[in-house]
């Protein structure tokens, strides 16, 4: 499960929330992601819940060109890092 928003204090900031079962590698996806759209990461938080195997995380990160991001679109292009939820 994965949303985006814009918390509209910063223009072309938003941020990014997800859960998904716990996996190797599920942090350097969302780091590349983030990097292959050109964004900067300003700031995140991830935690493992070990009784359910999920992990949780929480990334702030900004847009390199101001309206670049559609939250629909972007929400979309973020499910096959989410994975099942």
């Amino acid at each position: 499960m994965s949303s985006v928003t814009s918390p509209g204090a910063v223009r072309d900031q938003y941020i990014q929330t997800m859960s998904c079962p716990d996996r190797v590698g599920v942090v350097a996806a969302i780091s590349s992601f983030f990097a292959a759209r050109g964004a900067n990461i300003t700031e995140t938080q991830h935690f493992r819940d070990p009784p359910t195997n999920r992990s949780y995380m929480r990334t702030v990160f900004e847009e390199p060109e101001r309206g670049a991001a559609d939250l629909a679109t972007l929400e979309r292009a973020f499910e096959p890092i989410a994975g099942a939820s």
